[in-house]
């Protein structure tokens, strides 16, 4: 019975690793600062707009928006502004 346990405490612990080690591989580790830089949640307004200036205009002065009968209200940017948002910050998929 503890043999049992075992072996599945092992493949368990080796298939959360296989997984985690393939999220990395879809998601690279991007570093700013000495911080992870967050990805984009696959939301419209991210999908949709790509310059830096309509980035701005949602994180810099945050406010509600309404789309689809659901309210988003997006994080204030913690840090001075950058020329290329999306070289930081990666779509999540």
């Amino acid at each position: 019975m503890i043999f049992f346990m075992f072996f599945i405490s092992a493949l368990l612990i080796i298939l959360l690793s296989q997984f985690l080690e393939k999220e990395e591989e879809n998601y690279p580790l991007i570093i700013v600062d000495g911080k992870v830089a967050p990805r984009l949640s696959p939301i419209f307004f991210h999908t949709e707009k790509s310059s830096e200036s309509e980035c701005m205009n949602c994180h810099m002065s945050p406010r509600e928006i309404l789309y689809k009968e659901k309210i988003f209200v997006p994080s204030k940017i913690p840090h001075e502004r950058r020329e290329n948002c999306k070289t930081c910050h990666v779509l999540e998929l």
